[in-house]
């Protein structure tokens, strides 16, 4: 049998699990078709089974997962001193968040700030980022692609 995986979220678990493409079953059969149709036409076929990835597993919330960085947001919401000339002096802080006698001001840094953003991908994008290895990997392995049952 045909294997790619690629990463999902199980909504009932919470966890990221991987998942094999190939079992979903309107998918499969659309490859099981292109290969029909396009029997010596690589291009032809990695064209329809574009198509079919991207009708299938494109912008869908049940596909798509989130990739964060690491150390993730909630790491970067920490404490910075800064000291009163690295303040903008329109910043206002309460007298209680003053530390010391050298006049340093404890700032949190929240996620928000943060260079690092959360990625939303799916199956599509994931798929698509191997495009090349993908497509050369399944046409070489057509012969596997049969028809249910």
């Amino acid at each position: 049998m045909l294997t790619w995986n690629v990463y999902v979220s199980n909504f009932n678990t919470g966890k990221m699990e991987l998942y094999n493409i190939f079992n979903h079953w309107a998918f499969y059969d659309d490859c099981v078709k292109a290969k029909k149709r396009f029997k010596d036409d690589q291009e032809g076929f990695a064209k329809e089974v574009r198509s079919s990835l991207m009708y299938y597993f494109w912008s869908k919330c049940e596909w798509e997962v989130v990739l964060q960085h690491w150390p993730s947001g909630e790491y970067y919401n920490m404490r910075k001193v800064f000291t009163m000339e690295e303040m903008y002096h329109d910043l206002k802080y309460p007298e209680d968040k003053l530390l010391g006698s050298d006049r340093r001001f404890e700032v949190h840094i929240f996620p928000e700030h943060n260079r690092f953003r959360d990625k939303k991908i799916d199956v599509y994008e994931q798929v698509m980022n191997n495009w090349d290895i993908f497509i050369d990997w399944l046409w070489d392995h057509r012969s596997e692609l049969k028809a249910r049952k």
